[in-house]
């Protein structure tokens, strides 16, 4: 924290943006040295998470103090729309503004990029995952249900991993014997992402609801990039997802996370082609609709402009004082 604020100290800026509470009181004290705008950025519900929540006294002080800092600040920002009235009781704060995580529009096209660097044949299906590998993806879920799936399926596992999950998730590949049918990915730049998300026929969401609040009511970065790329997908029962899923008719939402049950859906939405297509132009339809980081980024716009006015008058009244 220490580093932090000393770091923050040598940055000139008309509005401080703190991007998760850990950041906040560095970004709290740098903004109010230098009487600038502050905006309080919580993209998940971190104080709902078990390793918090084991800590109930600590949890406690920490909610008490962010609580306190938040009285200062100019905004609010969250990521989903669920998680803006829990915030908002949390922190006692107002006026929470929803930014949801969608990436710039880019037009891709399918490819086999996927299938190249693994090596496989252009008639695989691949049934991707891509996000943080850590525990409470519910990854292993996909691995177990991989040994129902037909030799032309192959579940990715795209992105970097966090503590021992690649190692624990490597061994229960071979245990289950299939590693034929799950392979990992390295996380990829995000600027060349999309092309790599557009190879899949079908994107998971298979997130445990029950792990956390934070889980259950989440809104990811991966639901808007398979959205961007085309991919159908298919996700667990989530509160924010569930809404946009059947509105857009982009996907299948799975109420039993089993790994026959998983296997079974997989199996399903691959099979019929016919809905794989439709599911695949009504996400790009979404996107062009609205569902994009230029119409979305509006808000935020919107926001720092708000501050930046309210600043501006403030240091008018103060030289007008002096």
């Amino acid at each position: 924290m220490i580093r932090c604020t000393v770091q923050l100290l040598h940055v000139q800026a008309d509005i401080y943006h703190a991007h998760v509470e850990h950041s906040f009181i560095p970004t709290y004290l740098v903004s109010r040295l230098y009487r600038k705008g502050l905006i309080l950025d919580t993209p998940e519900l971190t104080m709902f998470g078990p390793n918090i929540l084991r800590w109930p006294r600590l949890r406690c002080l920490a909610i008490q103090c962010i609580r306190w800092l938040a009285r200062s600040c100019d905004g609010y920002i969250t990521g989903s729309p669920l998680y803006g009235p829990i915030l908002a009781d949390l922190y006692h704060l107002n006026n929470v503004l929803i930014l949801r995580h969608i990436p710039p529009y880019r037009a891709v096209t399918k490819n086999t990029r996927l299938h190249q660097y693994l090596g496989l044949e252009p008639t695989i299906k691949i049934v991707l995952y891509q996000g943080y590998i850590q525990a409470d993806r519910g990854l292993e879920l996909l691995i177990h249900a991989a040994s129902h799936l037909a030799p032309d399926v192959v579940i990715v596992l795209m992105g970097n991993s966090y503590g021992d999950t690649m190692v624990e998730l490597t061994t229960l590949i071979h245990d289950k014997q299939v590693t034929d049918r799950v392979k990992f990915v390295p996380a990829k730049p995000y600027a060349e992402l999309l092309d790599w998300t557009s190879a899949a026929d079908l994107g998971l969401i298979l997130l445990p609801p029950d792990y956390s609040l934070s889980i259950r009511y989440c809104l990811p970065n991966k639901f808007f990039e398979y959205l961007m790329a085309g991919v159908p997908m298919l996700t667990a029962h989530l509160d924010a997802i569930v809404p946009l899923i059947q509105h857009y008719h982009i996907g299948h939402v799975l109420n039993e996370l089993t790994p026959l049950r998983v296997a079974q859906a997989i199996t399903m939405l691959l099979s019929n082609q016919e809905a794989l297509h439709a599911m695949h132009h009504n996400a790009l339809r979404a996107v062009t609709d609205g569902l994009s980081w230029e119409v979305e980024s509006q808000r935020l716009v919107k926001l720092y402009h708000a501050i930046s006015v309210r600043h501006a008058g403030t240091s008018i009244q103060g030289l007008q004082k002096e």
